[in-house]
């Protein structure tokens, strides 16, 4: 790696072509080995530092001043970051992949020799490294540890998880129940076999009331589907390598005390910046110049590589990247004729920031023309003081819009696809159909306040007239959730009224999922999407069907006003409702 980062120093790379192939050579490179070993962090230090060297000197052995630290690197982009990976949380990750392996797929051969060699008598979980184990047991081991936290067992029958040792809540990790003793208890041995529903009259006598509530959210899947582990940081649980690097590089972060909450505003504004239709060099200045990484006097004295701190062109002020981008002569002519209404430079303030206030008032043609003038103010400046080339402002300001429209009369790549989309459904109200005597609206509601959640059904006839109704709080952690568990009320209804239902669903994915029979739409509501499908098998006069959220109005009504306390659970006898809905 370090040859070939060597040959690359005379490719004279921009900062965007810089990153292109660091992330896509320089860090792809070694990931065949990262998936069978886990490297000593020697090496990965190495090589995390040849990876930085090549970004701020172009060459991998050259040094040169860093002008943000590396945490700033490895930062995601929309928080302010370049989005490199280090290489040894990404080793982690890789190794993660095979630990994921052994655990959702134990009579794999080469799972079989591994467990007889280091695990024969416990399962995958319990594994112990073991003072002479190889170097690939020795990672996998390692990266355990870190995939540990990340997974779940989703309930089905419920016979395959055990209730003390396996990690099978949602909000809570286990083991529960300080007062049950039995090793052997399985989650199916607090579960109903004919309603599977929680038997809360045994959980009262071993868990706390907290842990109880946390036990109610939790899913139960019909008898004939197993347990099986999940993913929590995927929506349908699968175990994906970018997904595990993220929570890995999440944790290293939170344990060395960074700020990881970022505001959803400042996040908005990277992600503006990285979706300009412009050069990269231009949106990596802006990004340098919104970091403070510019070669200015005032931080290269901060450094102690200039003996002043005083702008090389004007000679009278501290040349900061305010003053040098905005305030310095040359550059508040320049800005005078570019754009006049600029009376007074902008605040002392990210430049990045200024420039997407801007973005709501002003076009995007002038936000590119803003940027190609902040170009073109650095690079003269440059020129002026390493060349000793005149400043004219007039040609500043030419140049830049030239540019600027030379960049816009340059064909750009088409993103959306050639083949026609196709048109959306209708927004008019269905007929009723007139093979289902009934049909059925359900709808959750689910606020991330201390509102608790509910769901509301709606049985209307073939007529279209409301008849009758069900609505209750009900538990659960997420809007999928409230969905999908709402859906299984509705079509627990309709098994009651003994009659073809039409059960409607606003949800378009969800209701491909039960046409596909597929419990893997999501892993937070796989076991009740399981009973779900269990009933579309057991009763074919009872279909699922997709309609316009609009066309829901009675069913979402019901369940907020639920959910909000406004609404009594025997409002469909006091009310006659269908005026008001």
């Amino acid at each position: 790696m370090e040859k070939q980062g060597e040959a690359w120093k005379s490719l004279m790379l921009s900062p965007g072509g810089k990153e292109t192939l660091l992330k896509a050579v320089f860090q792809v490179f070694p990931s065949f080995i990262m998936c069978l070993f886990l490297l000593p962090r020697s090496i990965t230090t190495r090589m995390d530092a040849m990876l930085k060297r090549f970004f701020w000197s172009g060459s991998v052995s050259k040094r040169s001043i860093h002008w943000r630290a590396g945490r700033v690197l490895y930062a995601h982009k929309s928080e302010g970051g370049l989005g490199f990976r280090p290489f040894h949380i990404f080793n982690l990750a890789l190794l993660a992949k095979q630990a994921w392996r052994i655990l959702t797929n134990p009579d794999a051969l080469w799972v079989r020799v591994l467990k007889a060699l280091y695990f024969p008598r416990v399962d995958f979980t319990k594994a112990k490294k073991w003072s002479k184990a190889s170097w690939i047991w020795s990672g996998i081991w390692e990266a355990r540890k870190w995939m540990e936290k990340g997974i779940i067992k989703v309930i089905g029958s419920g016979r395959d998880t055990r209730l003390l040792h396996d990690p099978w809540l949602f909000v809570r990790p286990s083991p529960l129940g300080q007062n049950i003793t039995t090793d052997s208890s399985v989650v199916a041995d607090f579960i109903d076999p004919i309603s599977r529903e929680w038997r809360f009259d045994i959980l009262e006598d071993f868990l706390s009331t907290a842990e109880i509530q946390d036990v109610a959210g939790s899913p139960i899947g019909p008898c004939s589907m197993k347990d099986y582990w999940a993913w929590r940081y995927t929506g349908q649980g699968n175990f994906i390598v970018k997904s595990a690097f993220h929570h890995f590089h999440h944790q290293v972060r939170r344990d060395r005390g960074e700020e990881l909450t970022i505001p959803d505003s400042n996040k908005d504004r990277w992600k503006w910046l990285w979706g300009l239709s412009l050069p990269l060099k231009l949106k990596f200045f802006v990004w340098r110049a919104s970091r403070g990484a510019l070669a200015t006097r005032h931080n290269l004295h901060a450094r102690r590589c200039s003996p002043t701190s005083v702008c090389p062109v004007c000679d009278v002020l501290t040349e900061n990247i305010h003053h040098c981008l905005f305030l310095c002569p040359h550059a508040a002519n320049g800005w005078n004729l570019l754009y006049p209404e600029l009376a007074t430079p902008p605040p002392l303030t990210n430049v990045m920031e200024w420039l997407f206030s801007l973005s709501s008032t002003l076009s995007t043609d002038l936000i590119h023309n803003f940027i190609y003038l902040l170009w073109q103010t650095w690079k003269t400046r440059n020129e002026n003081v390493f060349r000793d080339k005149a400043l004219r402002p007039f040609a500043i300001v030419a140049r830049a819009k030239e540019e600027a429209h030379r960049w816009r009369a340059c064909p750009k790549k088409r993103t959306s696809s050639s083949h026609p989309q196709p048109a959306p459904p209708p927004d008019t109200p269905l007929p009723p159909p007139s093979t289902h005597a009934f049909e059925i609206h359900y709808d959750g509601s689910f606020f991330h306040d201390s509102q608790e959640p509910a769901y509301g059904v709606i049985i209307t006839n073939d007529h279209g007239q409301v008849v009758d109704g069900k609505v209750e709080p009900m538990h659960c952690f997420s809007p999928i959730e409230a969905e999908v568990k709402a859906l299984l009320k509705g079509a627990l209804v309709a098994v009651d009224l003994h009659a073809p239902c039409l059960v409607r669903s606003d949800c378009l994915t969800l209701v491909k999922a039960i046409q596909v029979q597929s419990c893997l739409w999501s892993w937070r509501a796989a076991a009740w999407l399981g009973r779900i499908l269990q009933i579309a098998s057991d009763h074919p006069d009872i279909r699922f069907e997709w309609i316009n959220r609009k066309l829901k109005s009675k069913a979402d009504w019901v369940a907020r006003s639920c959910a909000r306390n406004q609404l009594s659970s025997e409002w469909i006898q006091i009310h006659d409702v269908s005026p008001l809905l």
